[in-house]
């Protein structure tokens, strides 16, 4: 199963077309339905009853439909997790500082968490012996 046969087949399922989930995606018609049969396959179940021009979930297509948009949902999460880590939008931030030095660096904080509201900041103020 990938991610990709899932994505064709929630918007197949949204739109109740296949040549409409295919443009929709920017895919050939027939790349998307070969997709959404090999998953069928690889399930072992028919997930759309076809007609002419037109596609609607079977019992089973309604059943895997939420898992499907769950599963999607829960990629594009991780994908953009993963851009802000990259991009140091997201994560944590650990600073020890001394406190002598803590006043200058408290507006230079405050900022920083505005720039950068994704970042846990942790400060630690220690004497420099234990820094």
């Amino acid at each position: 199963m990938e991610l990709r046969q899932l994505r064709y087949f929630a918007e197949a399922a949204r739109l109740l077309s296949f040549s409409e989930a295919a443009r929709s995606m920017c895919v050939a018609q027939s790349t998307l339905s070969q997709q959404v049969r090999q998953l069928e396959d690889e399930l072992g179940v028919q997930l759309f009853d076809r007609q002419s021009h037109s596609v609607t979930l079977t019992e089973a297509g309604a059943e895997v439909l939420p898992y499907a948009l769950r599963t999607i949902c829960e990629a594009d999460t991780c994908r953009a997790r993963v851009a802000d880590l990259a991009s140091l939008a997201a994560g944590e931030l650990n600073i020890g500082v001394t406190y002598s030095f803590s006043p200058i660096l408290t507006e230079t904080l405050v900022e920083f968490t505005h720039a950068y509201p994704g970042v846990k900041l942790n400060v630690f103020y220690k004497p420099m012996a234990e820094l």
